[in-house]
């Protein structure tokens, strides 16, 4: 294996480390966030039209643009505080119960 194999197996886990750290933030506080997101929030979606880059960006820092821009603008369909639409597939034994 080569020092740039290694690298780049050290960049990659720093990367889903820091994915890892930053979703057990979002799930973690979604309690106190407003189910639906700020206009404002919404608003800096726009930040991510942007070109892509030339090269190689550091994948750190697109988790972490992706979850300053982008966590602020989600809806809490995770919290006990969302009444929305039904969401996904039911489990079989739901499904049998209801009909």
């Amino acid at each position: 294996m080569t020092n740039k194999a290694l690298k780049g197996g050290s960049e990659l886990r720093e990367a889903l480390e820091l994915a890892a750290e930053r979703a057990a933030a979002y799930v973690t506080t979604i309690g106190g966030r407003s189910v639906s997101p700020a206009v404002e929030a919404v608003a800096q979606l726009r930040r991510l039209h942007e070109s892509m880059p030339e090269g190689p960006t550091d994948a750190r820092s697109v988790v972490a643009m992706l979850d300053e821009i982008g966590s602020p603008a989600t809806v809490a369909t995770q919290g006990g505080r969302y009444f929305g639409f039904v969401i996904g597939g039911s489990l079989p034994a739901v499904t049998a119960a209801s009909g």
